[in-house]
């Protein structure tokens, strides 16, 4: 019997030292109908010459599906900034132990938010798709071809064909960096489209408390004085 709960309590440390740790939201950026712009600008690369994108706003998508950004108008190239109230100087949780991954779900649109038969289309880049801060040092990290071999940057497609999610590959920064999004391009020249930003992730490794040491402490306990109940009295 001591054999039956020692191989127990040995799969019981096993299950908990492999939930020590996980990927998690350090911090997102999640758009409702009442959020704002959560610190996201609208960029303009020649000013005084053209507004890139107008009328810059979080609203509900056209389907009524999800909150979002977006914008009343595209001029020209879409660019959007993230400044130091949104994916910069992020504050680390507790237990933090090493970087995941930048997540951005978007959309690309064929017109405008309130147009006459506006609708999703899939995306479609033909330009820079992001530049991700790394480290302390405010190093820039240009992503701009997904699912290249051996790009950090990847894009998966949902199976409706509209939404996708773009990754950037954080895990070989270190956690001590500092780590954000200054620019996210949602798509190249084409002032006929639009885009719709559904989330914006960073994700890291985090350490959580184990809480099954008082459990196994007490199973243990359980199972000694079970075996204990179960020898023979002696005469």
């Amino acid at each position: 019997m001591k054999s039956i709960v020692s191989v127990f309590a040995t799969l019981l440390v096993l299950t908990c030292l492999a939930g020590e740790s996980r990927a998690s939201v350090v911090q997102e950026l999640d758009w409702d109908a009442t959020s704002g712009l959560l610190g996201v600008t609208a960029l303009n690369n020649n000013p005084g010459t053209f507004s890139e994108v107008t009328g810059l706003t979080s609203a509900s998508s056209i389907d009524g599906s999800t909150g979002v950004l977006t914008s009343g108008d595209v001029s020209l190239d879409p660019q959007l900034g993230f400044g130091a109230t949104s994916l910069f100087d992020v504050a680390l949780p507790a237990g933090f132990t090493a970087w995941d991954s930048l997540d951005i779900r978007v959309r690309h649109l064929n017109g405008n938010p309130g147009d006459a038969g506006v609708a999703a289309i899939p995306y479609n880049n033909s330009g820079t798709l992001l530049f991700a801060r790394v480290d302390n040092s405010d190093t820039i990290v240009q992503g701009s071809t997904t699912n290249a071999p051996g790009s950090l940057l990847t894009s998966v497609a949902e199976p409706n064909g509209e939404w996708i999610v773009l990754s950037y590959d954080f895990s070989g920064v270190a956690p001590t960096s500092t780590v954000g999004l200054g620019r996210y391009d949602p798509f190249g020249n084409n002032a006929a489209g639009n885009f719709e930003v559904d989330f914006v992730r960073l994700t890291g490794v985090v350490a959580i408390p184990e809480p099954c040491s008082a459990l196994l402490l007490g199973t243990t306990g359980c199972g000694l004085a079970f075996v204990r109940r179960r020898r023979p009295s002696k005469a």
